[in-house]
């Protein structure tokens, strides 16, 4: 969830797991300037298992996500089914790119 009080901290903590490209997607600016939080919850993760042998993985990523409007309490909840591509780096699983998954595949 991005709030003033902890978007730093969380900024820091998507550096371990995110592109450089990716984390200026989340976290475009250095101070938090928003007047809405989200948040996520009911996360499943299914990892491609067919060949993990390779620095390259496929994710399906399903949640709900919650915006929260600061100015007038009002909230947007939408499902969301993610296909994420990760890749080893320096051995660590690091998210290189994402996109909405669709019923044909890529």
């Amino acid at each position: 969830m991005h709030r003033k009080e902890t978007y730093q901290e969380r900024k820091k903590q998507a550096q371990s797991i995110m592109s450089g490209e990716l984390i200026n997607t989340f976290f475009p600016t250095e101070t938090y300037k928003g007047k809405t939080k989200s948040s996520v919850d009911h996360v499943q993760i299914f990892i491609e298992t067919g060949n993990l042998t390779s620095n390259h993985a496929t994710a399906l990523v399903r949640f709900h996500h919650t915006l929260h409007s600061l100015q007038n309490e009002q909230e947007q909840v939408s499902n969301v089914f993610l296909e994420i591509e990760i890749q080893l780096q320096d051995g660590r699983w690091m998210v290189m790119d994402f996109r909405e998954a669709t019923k044909g595949g890529k």
